[in-house]
């Protein structure tokens, strides 16, 4: 009796957690899956298209993989930090930037595993390594490529996906669809984007995509080699404002940046570049800059375990593996420069590609 008492005063909050990530569904989790074949379908005939984030980012990927007919010399796998790096970093050269939002090793395991099945296998896989992906505190709330998941983990030696990640893995389907309806991580999205504005809109299929209204909603323009250009509210941002941001964010302490790497999921790492690098493609890692003032202030505070400690792991895996690792978390070390940066830890979209450029030459690649 107690034990059912108990349960009954939870049933608002679970109540309210189903109700919120139904109606907000930031990923799209329950709308039509016309919208990201839409988009796939315009990107693939090499149509720039307006999307915001309210969308199934691994689905859209998964249509867009099924759609294309010839491998890309550069695969680019990362989070919202890599999305903007495309064509425009390597003139003449045949780029695919499959990145993701909030992308955690997973995702890339996942995706790779995506295109390698696909017959799509690059040259060289340009691999964006965030902090919280070497402590498991983040993921891209989508399951659309858990069946990828399953078997690139399987093919690491992992046999058991859900110990990896903040979301399990939930073998796909409808089930992993709807049971993201209790999923406090989907909540937390469903939270972020409702206190941004409300609901994303939701859209007709038959009809053309429209700029969302409001600078909440200023969507990205999604480019058919799978990068971004930055809303207009992030690229455009002034230098003083984007300082000012980028302060407070350094100053509160991410909490995802306090959080130090993992040992297993360095090792995960590790054992994911050495598979891809016995089928031939060259790994190079990349490590996005933060802004200096967001750095500056994570560094004071000691508040950057992550950061710190984190791109020291990379260095030390990559080192014994002869692996390039393009920048630094560092922005001084990476040779950003404060006007590059549009916000706490985001480049431009035309700076962002000039400075792999340069990075991508410097290192004789």
């Amino acid at each position: 009796m107690r034990l059912a008492l108990k349960l009954l005063l939870f049933a608002p909050l679970a109540l309210l957690v189903v109700g919120v990530n139904y109606a907000v569904d930031p990923g799209n989790a329950f709308g039509s899956e016309q919208r990201e074949r839409r988009l796939a379908t315009r990107l693939l005939a090499g149509r720039d298209v307006p999307a915001s984030f309210a969308l199934d980012e691994l689905r859209l990927q998964r249509d867009l993989a099924e759609g294309r007919r010839e491998a890309p010399e550069i695969l680019v796998l990362g989070s919202s930090r890599a999305m903007m790096v495309g064509s425009a970093a390597f003139p003449g050269r045949a780029v695919v930037n499959a990145s993701v939002s909030s992308a955690s090793l997973e995702d890339a395991i996942a995706l790779f595993e995506l295109y390698d099945e696909h017959g799509l296998r690059p040259r060289t896989l340009l691999l964006g390594i965030d902090p919280w992906a070497l402590n498991g505190s983040t993921r891209n709330p989508s399951s659309s490529l858990d069946p990828e998941l399953q078997a690139g983990l399987r093919r690491l030696g992992r046999a058991a996906p859900a110990a990896y990640g903040a979301l399990p893995a939930l073998g796909g389907g409808r089930l992993a669809r709807w049971l993201r309806l209790l999923s406090p991580s989907y909540f937390q999205a469903s939270l972020a984007v409702w206190l941004r504005g409300g609901r994303p809109e939701r859209e007709d299929p038959a009809r053309e995509p429209a700029p969302a209204r409001g600078a909440a909603e200023d969507p990205a323009v999604l480019h058919p080699d799978g990068s971004r250009t930055w809303a207009p509210r992030l690229d455009d941002t002034p230098v003083e404002a984007a300082r000012a941001y980028a302060a407070t964010q350094g100053a509160s302490g991410l909490s995802f940046l306090k959080i130090p790497p993992d040992p297993d999921r360095v090792a995960l790492l590790g054992a994911f570049v050495d598979h891809v690098g016995t089928l031939g493609v060259r790994v190079v890692i990349w490590l996005a800059p933060y802004h200096p003032a967001a750095y500056a202030n994570l560094v004071a505070g000691h508040r950057a375990a992550a950061v710190m400690e984190g791109e020291r792991a990379v260095r030390a895996l990559a080192q014994p593996r002869h692996l390039v690792v393009l920048g630094s978390y560092d922005p001084a070390a990476s040779g950003a420069r404060e006007e590059d940066i549009a916000d706490h830890h985001h480049l431009r979209w035309r700076q962002g590609n000039a400075l792999i450029a340069r990075l991508w030459v410097a290192a004789g690649l």
